[in-house]
């Protein structure tokens, strides 16, 4: 019937990875990259990356962060092309 379940919500809410990074970052300072970018009227997920990023910078955590003009989805192909395609490229090792 599409109403929100209360209990649901508060299992989404209680694992938001703003929530539970604290307890990830040894693992997160093992990894090679991590990128990420919002678009500023994202409203959704723009300020929740733009913590993110705060976050990762205050453990001193190497990643790539870019906030940029544009919403969840009127610049998609563009940063595909000209951010995500390359940054792939440059870190993912094939073996």
């Amino acid at each position: 019937d599409g109403k929100v379940l209360p209990e649901i919500a508060a299992k989404f809410s209680a694992n938001r990875t703003l929530y539970v990074i604290d307890q990830y970052i040894h693992n997160l300072k093992k990894l090679n990259a991590i990128g990420m970018d919002a678009g500023r009227q994202d409203y959704g997920i723009s300020g929740a990356t733009q913590k993110l990023h705060e976050l990762l910078e205050s453990y001193d955590i190497p990643h790539f962060y870019e906030s940029y003009q544009g919403d969840h989805l009127n610049r998609i192909a563009e940063r595909i092309r000209t951010k995500m395609l390359p940054f792939f490229s440059e870190h993912l090792v094939f073996e």
